[in-house]
């Protein structure tokens, strides 16, 4: 197999499943992956990939065509520019969520700050913190024990330092809670009525506990921030968390209430409102 014709072969396999645009991306990922990275695969493009790629390349389309993410197929993803394992036990990093970094190193005018990140799944937001904060002191905590195991190789394999604890939002251990100068989440906040919305690959691989929430209690992870915040962080403290874009005024009230100051919601790159970020007076 020629890698124009693996690419068309994996573009063709996403028709139905994904857009046009994503079905290139995952097509450019996969080769990529075997050794062929985007800006040599249009000057090899006659080049054969061998009979062991062969057999991956057909496997991975197998994989695709059952509904299953690349990012679990092919066992990793990318996050802010760094390489992270992950599989269905912990959530895919969005690139919405990357946004949400940025913000953190943008507004941070601390040299050695304390950042804690609660429901932190594959690791990727504490780890591009701690790569792009030099002498932040780093926690980050999950009620899932495979989500911290995940989690650790992540650190491990960026080089990256951080402090790993098993944590319960809802039912939190305040003595296992750090003072902190920013506490950031991107915690469970899709509705359960909304599941019809959502496409098969989500539905079907990614960890529903780390995603959904009832409709009866749909901010109930912001509550419970809100209360940790209000006990945890100094003095001109932030709080910043990923939203659902229905619930923003819901959620600057609920900081507002708690006595945060600023309370803001911020849009992402598609113009949602898509994080709320307040400060501790």
């Amino acid at each position: 197999m020629k890698v124009k014709d693996a690419i068309r072969q994996i573009i063709d396999s996403c028709e139905g499943i994904y857009p046009a645009g994503e079905s290139e991306s995952i097509a450019f990922i996969v080769l990529d992956f075997i050794g062929f990275p985007r800006k040599l695969v249009f000057q090899n493009a006659e080049q054969e990939i061998g009979n062991e790629n062969d057999d991956f390349i057909r496997k991975t389309i197998k994989e695709i065509l059952s509904c299953k993410p690349i990012q679990y197929i092919l066992g990793e993803t990318e996050f802010y520019g760094l390489k992270f394992k992950l599989d269905a036990r912990v959530l895919i990093p969005r690139p919405e969520t990357e946004e949400l970094v940025m913000n953190i190193l943008s507004g941070n005018t601390l040299t050695s700050p304390v950042i804690i990140d609660f429901g932190t799944g594959s690791g990727c937001i504490a780890i591009s913190l701690a790569k792009n904060i030099p002498n932040a002191q780093v926690f980050a905590c999950d009620i899932s024990n495979t989500a911290l195991s995940i989690a650790g190789k992540n650190a491990a394999l960026n080089m990256a330092e951080i402090h790993f604890f098993e944590l319960d939002i809802l039912q939190p251990e305040y003595d296992k809670i750090p003072e902190c100068n920013i506490i950031v989440s991107n915690p469970p906040y899709v509705l359960e009525s909304e599941k019809k919305f959502m496409h098969k690959n989500v539905l079907e691989y990614e960890p529903i506990t780390a995603l959904f929430v009832t409709d009866q209690q749909p901010l109930i992870f912001y509550n419970a921030l809100a209360e940790i915040a209000s006990k945890k962080l100094c003095a001109n403290g932030i709080l910043i968390v990923e939203i659902n874009e229905n619930y923003a005024s819901e959620i600057v009230d609920i900081f507002s209430l708690k006595g945060f100051t600023d309370p803001t919601i911020i849009r992402d790159i598609h113009e949602k409102n898509r994080f709320v970020k307040a400060v501790k007076p």
